[in-house]
């Protein structure tokens, strides 16, 4: 049940998105950043930003779960160490995992809950911070960038939510901690794709 699996279509796309979007949030973050931290932190050739996204993740080995949609923010700092070519290492602060909709025969519901539920849907919700690292090359004068790279996520939190409704009508709805039951951390590949409207760093 720890293993994630990420849509890489997905993933593709939202980085696509907020790339298009929140492009001017990049550059006044890196601004913020300056002020709070010094100019020794900022040069021509290394910068620091904010990146406020959003992830889409699964379970594998369990049919008919849905994606759970989670918020992502990260500190980002960039080194454009060749021509055309970035390393960016990022500290993820939020990096949502699990599924929702989990079918109730793969884990014995909770006994206050058992026999009296109707309706009933369980999802599991994993919260990591991560440490991805990519690696980024600019196209189409510098104004394209597309990188790869890898992560390792180190899980800060780790429930099985229950939800339903009882005989009378009430919704019910119970939590259950399982960190002891996954393992601490977790590793994946990361697509970017970021499109710049001023080319370069």
């Amino acid at each position: 049940m720890n293993r994630t699996r990420l849509s890489t279509i997905c993933l593709l796309t939202t980085c696509l998105a907020f790339a298009l979007t929140l492009i001017p949030v990049k550059a006044n973050s890196q601004v913020l950043i300056g002020l709070l931290l010094g100019d020794k932190v900022t040069s021509e050739k290394f910068h620091l930003g904010l990146s406020i996204g959003a992830n889409f993740a699964d379970l594998s080995g369990i049919d008919d779960t849905k994606m759970r949609g989670g918020f992502a923010l990260s500190l980002i700092g960039e080194w454009n160490f060749a021509e055309n070519w970035y390393l960016q290492p990022e500290l993820g602060a939020f990096y949502y995992a699990g599924a929702n909709n989990m079918p109730m025969e793969y884990l014995a519901p909770p006994p206050e809950v058992e026999d009296m539920v109707t309706g009933n849907e369980m999802s599991c919700r994993l919260k990591y911070f991560t440490i991805p690292v990519i690696l980024k090359y600019g196209v189409l004068g510098n104004h394209l960038h597309l990188g790869a790279g890898g992560q390792v996520g180190f899980l800060t939190s780790a429930k099985l939510k229950y939800e339903g409704t009882s005989d009378n009508g009430n919704k019910i709805e119970v939590e259950q901690d399982i960190k002891e039951f996954t393992t601490s951390t977790d590793a994946g590949l990361v697509f970017n794709i970021e499109y710049r409207l001023k080319p370069g760093p």
